[in-house]
């Protein structure tokens, strides 16, 4: 079996070829670009579904050429990318704008499925996952979210973390920033999965050792807010240093997770 610099000198030779078109013996068309691919056997052992445009009696295999413009010109190139690191980049896009970066991500993960690529697919899914850690606001996710919910077959793992951010930085509102109650509007499994999400976590809640307070039954890890804006008060975990929104009063009392203790109420 190689070993991992064997493996790693085999993958950094390929890269190196990614540009070399006088190998070329196939062509990838998107739009206006055109990217030439040297051999046909790299798309072969990367994906089953491609490999059927490059044999057979397609007429892609006989021209040697396959269009894949429904699949947008930024995943295309991406995707070439990949074939040759293994890895694949954020070409043309703002590297600040979070939800452009989370949309890009979940077209990756649709297009990976779509041609049965299962290690782009699970790339795809774990830079979701660390694009999203720092997410604080709804409209950030709410693009992603969508796009999760049009391709639902695909992205399993991505909506449960969509799911779970945005229940845990209390991202749903219909006050202020109404983005992901909009998506659930358009999805109405997105809201099923949100109720049935938050369903599992109050029933863990009953199982932990509690205080009762203000009608809530309290974890000892977490505490009750009361919110400087519109006085309500609510209960939830702060775990990190996010920016925290009042799930009424939304983006009007965004603060550190630290600057919330100032507003804690006590039992």
């Amino acid at each position: 079996m190689a070993d991992d610099k064997a493996i790693k000198s085999l993958i950094d030779g390929l890269a190196t070829t990614q540009n070399d078109t006088s190998l070329a013996d196939f062509v990838i068309v998107c739009e206006e670009q055109r990217y030439s691919v040297q051999h046909r056997l790299i798309l072969a052992l990367h994906s089953p579904v491609l490999a059927k445009t490059v044999k057979g009696e397609f007429k892609e295999a006989t021209k040697r050429k396959v269009d894949l413009s429904d699949d947008g010109p930024l995943c295309v190139k991406a995707l070439v990318h990949y074939f040759y690191a293994l890895s694949y980049t954020l070409p043309d896009l703002d590297r600040h704008d979070e939800a452009l970066i989370l949309n890009h991500h979940v077209k990756m993960c649709i297009m990976a499925d779509k041609y049965d690529i299962q290690p782009l697919k699970n790339l795809a899914i774990s830079v979701f996952k660390g694009a999203a850690k720092d997410i604080a606001r709804a409209q950030e996710l709410s693009g992603a979210a969508a796009l999760a919910y049009e391709a639902a077959g695909a992205t399993e793992e991505i909506r449960k973390t969509i799911v779970d951010i945005g229940i845990e930085r209390n991202l749903l509102s219909f006050k202020h920033d109404t983005s992901l109650g909009r998506v659930m509007a358009d999805f109405p499994e997105f809201a099923r999965d949100y109720a049935q999400t938050v369903e599992g976590q109050l029933a863990e809640l009953k199982k932990a050792p509690s205080l009762v307070g203000g009608g809530a039954r309290v974890r000892e890890t977490e505490k009750r807010y009361k919110c400087p804006i519109c006085n309500l008060t609510f209960v939830v975990y702060f775990q990190r240093a996010y920016v925290y929104y009042c799930p009424a009063c939304a983006s009007a009392s965004g603060r550190q997770a630290q600057a919330w203790l100032s507003y804690v109420v006590d039992e």
